[in-house]
């Protein structure tokens, strides 16, 4: 949308050419979306808190003959 709305002005200004050019922006802006993000792990943070959290369930997790199992249930109370 924004291409659209800018090509008269660009190609007033700049010509044609530039116009076209600035049809580029469209598959850059496509490409900029499907790169990977930071992630998000507080490094500029000025401070980190843990918090306790209670759980309304539990999980469990094992592994027996090489077969890994989780298991829902209820939380200790």
């Amino acid at each position: 949308m924004v291409v659209l709305v800018l090509r008269g002005p660009v190609r007033h200004w700049l010509g044609a050419s530039a116009t076209y050019l600035l049809w580029l922006a469209v598959p850059v802006a496509l490409a900029a979306v499907m790169l990977p993000v930071a992630a998000d792990d507080c490094t500029g943070a000025v401070r980190v808190e843990a918090v306790p959290v209670t759980l309304p369930y539990a999980f469990t997790f094992e592994i027996v003959k090489g077969q890994a199992k989780v298991r829902l249930g209820e939380a200790p109370r």
